[in-house]
């Protein structure tokens, strides 16, 4: 508890090589994002510090393709770097690449992609810094595991942790609602589930949601409440 991203990251055994699991919505892609931003902030103060690129691994495609190959052409496509200079960049260890959505590969592909990134791991021309993202039910299945100095596992939240956060942002009523209903209070102690609930309390019937008995049930209101909510929100930009 308390501990930040940055701090796991760059601890001497971890060498910032790190693997990041967790179940889906726990919060494994928000982590990165926070990481990024605090590598961003090392990266402006000093100039030798590489800078933090977010890609999805989803793209991947190819088995045939190496990753290094792979990268400079998502660079090209999704930052419009040019293919000679993502690759210098890449060669000259200018670029810390932060991997998202590992289980989002086609599940044919995955054990390829672990192996690709593995042997960009041991290429001459490997990084120096990397991290991976995945869920971890897919990543528990694979044959090969990825050769990083360490792994973390994001839990759920504990109740104690969702009575405080409910409490801070004055929610109080709903965390009663949480307290009355155990399958309720497991429900939202996934991060993204509690994020869709508090933004789309007001559009929700509490009660319709826990007469339902189930839990995809329940997953099915909490959505179209949801995007009942998203509808009907104000939007303060003048851009559409």
């Amino acid at each position: 508890p308390e501990t930040r991203i940055l701090e796991v990251f760059e601890r001497p055994d971890i060498a910032r090589k790190l693997l990041i699991l967790g179940e889906p919505g726990v919060g494994k892609t928000t982590t990165m994002l926070d990481l990024a931003q605090a590598l961003v902030q090392k990266a402006e103060a000093e100039a030798v510090e590489p800078i933090p690129v977010l890609l999805n691994l989803s793209s991947w495609k190819d088995p045939k393709v190496k990753m290094q190959d792979w990268l400079i052409d998502e660079l090209k496509s999704k930052y419009g770097v040019r293919k000679d200079i993502g690759k210098q960049w890449l060669e000259e260890k200018q670029l810390l690449p932060l991997l998202d959505g590992l289980d989002e590969v086609k599940p044919e592909h995955q054990e390829s992609c672990v192996e690709a990134i593995n042997q960009w791991l041991e290429d001459e021309n490997r990084p120096m810094n990397l991290l991976v993202c995945s869920r971890r039910e897919e990543y528990a299945n694979y044959a090969t595991n990825l050769q990083l100095n360490g792994a973390i596992l994001l839990q759920s939240l504990t109740t104690g942790q969702l009575e405080q956060y409910l409490s801070a942002i004055n929610q109080t009523d709903l965390w009663q609602v949480f307290r009355q209903d155990a399958a309720l209070l497991e429900l939202v102690k996934t991060p993204l589930l509690l994020s869709l609930t508090v933004l789309s309390y007001e559009e929700l019937s509490v009660l319709q949601w826990q007469q339902v008995n189930s839990t995809e049930k329940r997953l099915a209101l909490l959505l179209d409440a949801y995007v009942q909510k998203m509808l009907h929100r104000e939007i303060k930009s003048k851009a559409y």
